[in-house]
């Protein structure tokens, strides 16, 4: 008798200890530690009550863990590859999720000395389900049947009943209130976490690529800055970043971020404002559709992660900045770019006139900007037609015609 409650003891402690190794070891996927917390029920479920009672309350125990583990890694990986933002409510779930998952290490742990000494195990909810769960019937392995349970542990089960209301009342309001609570506290804030950690680091990567060629005398960004603050004021739109990088490439782009970058050279080869706006106003519509993003995660893929955990991204953030997008996004850029042109009252036309202007490549040294605009000259078309269909209205411009003469030629003769 002393042995067979001993080999008891063991396979209860070993279902503890077994719950615990593979929570620790398999915590990234939680299924596997359902499973074999399943698995080891179903090979203990036709021992004594005692153990019956213990494997079916370690299984209880990892139930609720599985499902907020695997939401938490539904967060994570959305955060990383998809369109959710980190927020307050989300890093409060965290937060709890973190909680449960060390209370659950804590729990394992003193469940292994209570039953090695012999010692009552109530976990809240959990221990009151393993009463009510294996009341009814005990199996008998001589006979190999099910036979009614001892009264004693019906008792227990009818106990149990009446305290599980109550635990389930007390629990759901101290989870509540560690929500409301870590809601109060503004994590968010407090660590200066930001909404999307992946754009959070290209967008710092990125900036590294280009900062030592950036132009800093403020008499020769503040025009580009007006302008792109215009389109924005116009639009109702959140304000952007914007660059003008020394290159004698013709190019622009928009990066992770609200942030776009306008090289020497375009400005240079641009021959009235019209046209610049109309790469603004393209580039902008890529910044409010968050393209960049989109594109960063579906053409560099798991590579991001791998090279984050190397401390470089520079190669990845190199080449983002060559505008590698869809066609469909970049019709939908276009799109956009008319539509903001248009609200703003600049005419709309430049972005067609700009495109020929590539699509010849008579007035470009250096075209970069055409390896990534494919099928110019049907993106042409469109932009003539779309500009077409508009209502005639009177355009003017953001710059004076002066003022636009003298900052071309200051780039021409500096840059």
């Amino acid at each position: 008798m002393k042995n067979q409650m001993s080999s008891d003891k063991q396979a209860a402690i070993y279902g503890y200890m077994m719950s615990l190794a593979v929570f620790i070891s398999t915590m990234p996927i939680p299924i596997i530690n359902l499973i074999s917390n399943i698995i080891y029920f179903f090979a203990h479920r036709k021992k004594s009550y005692f153990v019956r009672w213990h494997v079916t309350n370690a299984l209880l125990s990892q139930i609720p863990l599985f499902f907020m583990n695997t939401l938490a890694w539904y967060f994570v990986w959305n955060i990383i590859w998809g369109e959710i933002e980190i927020t307050n409510p989300i890093i409060a779930f965290f937060a709890i999720t973190i909680t449960l998952n060390i209370g659950e290490i804590i729990t394992s742990v003193v469940c292994c000395i209570l039953v090695s000494n012999d010692k009552e195990i109530n976990i809240p909810i959990v221990s009151s389900l393993a009463h009510i769960i294996c009341r009814k019937v005990s199996w008998d392995k001589w006979e190999r049947r099910w036979i009614p349970a001892d009264p004693i542990y019906t008792q227990k089960a009818e106990i149990a009943k009446n305290k599980l209301v109550k635990e389930g009342c007390f629990t759901g309001a101290l989870l509540s209130a560690l929500f409301c609570g870590f809601q109060i506290m503004n994590l968010k804030e407090s660590l200066d976490i930001t909404g999307n950690p992946m754009e959070s680091l290209l967008e710092e990567a990125t900036y590294r690529t280009f900062e030592p060629k950036i132009v800093t005398n403020k008499k020769d960004t503040e025009p580009l800055k007006k302008m792109v603050d215009y389109l924005c004021e116009k639009n109702g739109m959140d304000s952007i970043n914007v660059y003008l990088v020394k290159s004698k490439e013709v190019n622009a782009f928009a990066y992770a971020g609200r942030n776009l970058v306008v090289y020497t050279e375009l400005v240079k080869n641009c021959d009235d404002e019209k046209e610049l706006m109309s790469v603004l106003g393209h580039e902008i519509g890529h910044i409010e559709k968050k393209h960049v993003i989109k594109n960063a995660k579906s053409s560099i893929g798991i590579s991001l992660v791998l090279t984050a955990f190397l401390g470089d991204v520079g190669q990845i953030a190199s080449t983002l900045t060559t505008n590698h997008m869809s066609r469909e996004r970049e019709a939908e850029a276009d799109d956009l770019a008319i539509q903001y042109l248009y609200q703003a009252d600049i005419d709309p036309s430049g972005l067609a006139i700009f495109f020929d202007k590539l699509l010849t490549g008579t007035a470009f040294d250096d075209i970069s900007i055409l390896s990534d605009h494919p099928a110019l000259q049907k993106r042409i078309d469109v932009a003539n037609k779309a500009v077409e269909e508009l209502e005639p209205k009177e355009y003017h411009t953001v710059l004076k015609e002066k003022e636009w003469k003298d900052w071309g030629v200051t780039i021409k003769a500096k840059y």
